[in-house]
């Protein structure tokens, strides 16, 4: 019986541990767009040394970061800037781009490299975060799809790419699940909108038409995002009288606003 019972427990295990994965991999995902930076102290002591998480995070492609303020290349104010890319190696060592070892400091800012946003520092940098990067790996954080806003839009104060294209309303829902949230309630209890904050303070508006009516979502089956706009604010009026220009957005936000309103509408 210690047979049976013995696989029966391992078989538990392995569940739980995908089941973990499975998590930590989405919460991984959310760090990357919200842009998440951990100490090198707490890297090494989150995930480096975790039993489970170490063989995930080894799959994945890490950098330092610095303040923008410190560069003049360029940055906005308060964007961080990738200083070195890395992996971690089999021995939980860490390596660059080039296969040299490097040292992590304790106080270094660590995050994910986001596709969008390899860094600013050239070709070199770009084609090494390809280097370190594993096909088989499916973690969203190496993939090399990614979004730009035009020229035009990046000088324009509201975006219509996506004007007079029906989706079912439920598809709106799904955005929930990637942090947009729907607007307050407006007349006869409408959702006109759906926002998503930004760790900024700032707020991303997409106008929806005729918008969700709350209690009765499916009454209205089929939605239009009419306009998408940048509040300077985390409240206040959801109107984009007052909305900034969208190239105020950086590589990654404005990526990810493209990415989930790409998928939402099939444009």
């Amino acid at each position: 019986m210690r047979g049976p019972a013995a696989y029966q427990r391992f078989s538990g295990l392995k569940k739980d541990v995908r089941t973990i994965a499975t998590d930590q991999i989405r919460r991984l995902e959310r760090a990357m767009v919200a842009q998440r930076r951990w100490t090198g102290a707490e890297f090494r002591d989150l995930f480096v040394a975790h039993p489970v998480l170490w063989h995930i995070v080894r799959r994945l492609v890490w950098a330092v970061y610095e303040d923008a303020g410190a560069r003049e290349d360029g940055a906005q104010a308060g964007e961080s800037v990738l200083r070195t890319a890395f992996r971690v190696a089999e021995d939980r060592s860490f390596a660059t781009v080039d296969d040299d070892t490097f040292e992590l400091a304790d106080d270094d800012a660590v995050g994910l490299v986001h596709p969008a946003a390899p860094g600013r520092g050239g070709d070199r940098v770009g084609r090494g975060v390809r280097r370190l990067r594993d096909p088989a790996n499916r973690s969203r954080s190496w993939d090399a799809r990614f979004y730009r806003l035009t020229d035009d839009e990046r000088g324009a104060v509201a975006l219509h790419r996506f004007g007079g294209v029906k989706f079912p309303t439920t598809r709106v829902f799904g955005l929930e699940h990637r942090g947009w949230r729907r607007g307050d309630p407006q007349d006869a209890g409408v959702q006109g909108w759906i926002e998503r904050a930004l760790p900024d303070g700032r707020t991303i508006v997409a106008e929806l038409e005729p918008g969700i009516i709350v209690g009765v979502p499916d009454d209205w089956p089929q939605q239009q995002i009419t306009k998408v706009w940048l509040n300077p604010k985390r409240d206040g009026s959801w109107r984009g009288d007052n909305g900034l220009p969208l190239g105020r957005l950086d590589a990654v936000d404005a990526s990810e606003l493209l990415r989930d309103l790409t998928e939402v509408t099939n444009a």
